[in-house]
């Protein structure tokens, strides 16, 4: 008996729009993840030690974490588009987090509380547009095969 299910990929043969956007959907959320996972690193760092956040080692720091992060995560859309995602989100969040030491004292627990959420509102929104623009295109690419 045929799987009734529309959107099973058992269904029919030919991939179907829901089959295709769930990959990039579950890699944006992945990315995105991995990108606040490194500004939480970076805040921590930041309050012990705020010396070795500061400037760019902070940017660059999250954005190493959150891309390796996003590329090691399994079963989660592509690995391309969660790396790159975590990346870039990493490297926005972790400048947007340093950045915030200009409204509140660098390591201090005001400045981690601002950090921390300035970094997440901007770095999880640029791993998920950059992860949805990758995914996107890699899907593309893999269609067209």
């Amino acid at each position: 008996m045929p799987d009734s299910n529309p959107y099973s990929p058992s269904a029919s043969s030919s991939p179907t729009p829901a089959t295709q956007t769930r990959p990039v959907m579950f890699g944006a959320i992945a990315a995105a993840g991995a990108a606040l996972v490194a500004i939480v690193g970076v805040v921590m760092i930041g309050m012990v030690a705020w010396w070795t956040v500061v400037g760019i080692k902070g940017a660059i720091f999250a954005a190493i974490i959150g891309g390796a992060l996003g590329a090691a995560l399994r079963r989660h859309g592509n690995w391309l588009a969660r790396g790159f995602g975590g990346l870039f989100g990493g490297a926005v969040g972790g400048f947007f987090a340093i950045a915030a030491a200009e409204q509140a004292a660098p390591g201090s627990t005001s400045w981690a509380i601002r950090g921390a959420f300035l970094g997440a509102a901007f770095g999880a929104l640029t791993a998920v547009l950059i992860a949805s623009v990758v995914g996107t295109a890699v899907n593309l690419v893999r269609r067209g095969r």
